[in-house]
Parts: structure tokens; C-alpha cells; sequence
């Protein structure tokens, strides 16, 4: 626990106002977390150096993510991760043709840095990440409106993004593509994939969105959407939804996915190997393969190496902060959430502290990343030390 000790509380002067604007005056991707109350009316001031030093430490570990997953592909060595056949099969297919299987973007989730407690990334959203909205839309919309005019924002998402879709808009031929976003319906889901869609076409593709129930699959042409009576078959599908549930949970869907893929009737964003770094058994494999990096939270297939110094225990597939334990050096339990995620394996990782400002309001950083490299910054904050989707997202900005 001796970083947790060395925690330094954000000052006050790391804090701007800003008034939300009304919610006709928002971009109509913003109107749902608008009405979930999830903005807040200040802005958190960073600095230069500390936005280089996200930087540095994602684009980094980012390395470390590819360098050990190249490895597993050479090896083959998937065993650790208990997974179907077929999506071990896809995970190698779309790594070693990476050239048709590119990845899109991604988020770190890295702690410390701001209250002076070297920075470490605790995990990789690295299959389905949401937050785009929020960072692409709101952050730049609501630091213009504030008239603080001194200062700037690490936001090169959609500049990154955009180079992406133009850079593969011929990907199969001079036809102009089509690219196909997909959820479970959930309106946030519709929001992040809705978004993307909007990127792809100020690159001159054609987009469709869908609800999943409404795609066809298709194993001898691939992936289609019906409108009008018409069918678009899809160069690209965005899917908002992740891997392990389409293997474990839909495992038909699964099926025709790998013989879609493999047979290279379209392209699917994010790629299958994504799932591998989502993994958080792949953290551990990280730690034994790096077991001195500085810039990589120390996490265990069990407790023993952590149980002196305190861990958080997190299930190896869990999301929004779903089903976490916080323990003590002591072996008390600090902080505990809830979530779907109880029955899955576990991780150890070692606790690293997260910002805290006077109120006690804890603030978990997130950096985008894509081929390109490091490309946006966003803030999450809440009252509670394990960040849920109980949170609200706190736009930043540093002098520029």
C-alpha cells in the first residue's frame, strides 16, 4: 500500500467552471447521457508533462501488448485462457493477417500520474470501448463554450480514426465501402457505434447502422443489412458487442463469424485477437513475461505474491468496474462492487491509487490508442474508489 500512501490530493486550482449547456444546443449523440446526468460543470486542468507522460507509458505497454501477443500466436500458447476452439482459430487467423484484420482503436486505463503516484495501466479496453462519444463530442464542445481560450486538449481521436477509414476505403477495390455498426440496442451502445459510422462517412463510405437482430450473416457472401427491400453487403462490421459473449454465449453467431472472416467475406472491427489483450489473464502473462516494467500494474493468476501488500481482485472478462475487491495489506476489505461478473476466474493486481481531489471524488484516467499510436485523454470521476458506471466524465484540457 505504500503508493496508495503517497497519494497527493488534486488541488483546486486543477478545476475550471464550465456550464452544461442545454440539451438542444448538444450534438444529438450526446442527448442520452445528457438526460443521465453524466457530465459534469467543471474541467480538470492537466499539464503538459503529464499529458506526455500518458502518452509515454500507453504507447509503451501498447508495445508490450503487441510484442507479447505475437508471441502466443508463434507459440500457440492459448492454454491459459480456457477458450472455445474456434476463437483461439480467429485469434491467430486475424493476427497473422493483420493486413485484412487491422486494429481500430482502443482505451488504457491507466492510475496515478496527477496525485504523483507513478502511472501504471490496470487494464486494456481493447474490444468493445465505449467513451467515444464522450471524448470526440463533448470534451471539445463543452472546453469551446467555457471561452477558456488559454488552453487546449489532447484529442486526436477522430483525426485518427478518420485516417484509418480513408486509409482503408479501397480496401477491397475502388468500389465505395460500406461499413456496418452494430449493438445489442442499448443506447449507449447506439451512441459509440453511431459516432464511429459518422467518422466513416466524412471518409466517403456508406454506413449503415442495426441492431444486431436485424444483421444477416451470411457464411457463402458474408455480412448484409436489409433496407427497403434492399440488401448492402458490408465491407466492414463495427460490432458493439465483445467476443467472449459471442463465443460463450451465442456460440452459432461465433460459428458464422469465423467462417465469414477466414474466408475473407468481410472485415470486423475490432480484429479477434482484441479479446486476448481485453483478457486480464493476459496481464498476468504480461507480468511474468515483464516482471520489472515500470509502467505495467503487477497482476497474478493468484494473491500469494500481493497478499502483504494489498491487491484489487478483479473477474478476468469484467467490465464497468463490475465485481472488484479492494483488499488491504491486512486482508481487509477496502472497497467491494457489485456486478454480472462474480462467477468468472480471478486476477490480483497490485493497487495503485487514483487520483483524489477535497471531496474525495476519485478520477480514473483513460487514453485512447489506435495504430497510429496514443490518441485522446478522458476522465471518469466518482465518490466511490472503484469507478462503475456509476461515474460521471470530466472533460480536461492543459494550457497550450
Amino acid at each position: 500500500m505504500e503508493e496508495r500512501n503517497r497519494s497527493v490530493p488534486l488541488e483546486d486550482d486543477r478545476f475550471l467552471d464550465a456550464k452544461i449547456p442545454k440539451k438542444k444546443k448538444l450534438h444529438h449523440s450526446l442527448h442520452w447521457f445528457y438526460d443521465e446526468e453524466y457530465f459534469t460543470d467543471e474541467i480538470l486542468v492537466v499539464t503538459k508533462q503529464e499529458v506526455q507522460k500518458y502518452k509515454e507509458i500507453t504507447e509503451h505497454v501498447f508495445n508490450l501488448f503487441v510484442e507479447t501477443l505475437d508471441e502466443l500466436v508463434k507459440t500457440k500458447d492459448f492454454d491459459f485462457l480456457n477458450l472455445p476452439e474456434k476463437l483461439v482459430d480467429l485469434i491467430v487467423y486475424s493476427w497473422e493477417n493483420k493486413n485484412r484484420h487491422p486494429f481500430f482503436y482502443g482505451r488504457f486505463d491507466v492510475n496515478g500520474i496527477l496525485n504523483k503516484v507513478p502511472g501504471k495501466v490496470i487494464e486494456f479496453n481493447a474490444d468493445t470501448c465505449s467513451t467515444v462519444p464522450e471524448t470526440l463530442v463533448w470534451q471539445p464542445h463543452q472546453l469551446f463554450n467555457s471561452k477558456h481560450t488559454n488552453y487546449t486538449q489532447f484529442n486526436d481521436l477522430e483525426d485518427h480514426m478518420v485516417r484509418f477509414f480513408e486509409k482503408h476505403k479501397e480496401f477491397n477495390g475502388p468500389h465505395r465501402h460500406m461499413i456496418l455498426g452494430s449493438s445489442l440496442g442499448y443506447e449507449e451502445d447506439r451512441a459509440n457505434s453511431n459516432v464511429i459510422l459518422d467518422l466513416a462517412f466524412d471518409a466517403n463510405w456508406s454506413t449503415f447502422y442495426a441492431d444486431l437482430p436485424e444483421v444477416v450473416f451470411d457464411r457463402s457472401n458474408g455480412i448484409y443489412i436489409e433496407r427497403l427491400k434492399e440488401f448492402y453487403k458490408a465491407d466492414f462490421f463495427f460490432k458493439f458487442f465483445p467476443w467472449d459473449w459471442i463465443f460463450f454465449d451465442e456460440p452459432e453467431l461465433g460459428d458464422d463469424l469465423h467462417h465469414i472472416i477466414t474466408h475473407d467475406l468481410c472485415t470486423v472491427l475490432n480484429p479477434a485477437y482484441t479479446h486476448v489483450w481485453q483478457n486480464k489473464l493476459f496481464l498476468a502473462r504480461l507480468t511474468e513475461r515483464y516482471p520489472n516494467d515500470l509502467h505495467l500494474a503487477k497482476t497474478y493468476f493468484d494473491e500469494t505474491p500481493l497478499a502483504k501488500a494489498g491487491y484489487a481482485r478483479k473477474p478476468i472478462l469484467g467490465r464497468i468496474g463490475e465485481n472488484i475487491k479492494l483488499v488491504s495489506s491486512t486482508g481487509d476489505t477496502v472497497a467491494k462492487s457489485k456486478g454480472d461478473y462474480g462467477d468468472q476466474d480471478k486476477v490480483y493486481q497490485e493497487l495503485i491509487s487514483n487520483p483524489v481531489d477535497d471531496e474525495n471524488y476519485h478520477y480514473q484516467a483513460g487514453v485512447f490508442v489506435t495504430d497510429e499510436g496514443a490518441a485522446a485523454l478522458n476522465f471518469r470521476t466518482a465518490e466511490l474508489e472503484i469507478i462503475t458506471d456509476d461515474c460521471e466524465f470530466m472533460t480536461h484540457c492543459y494550457m497550450g
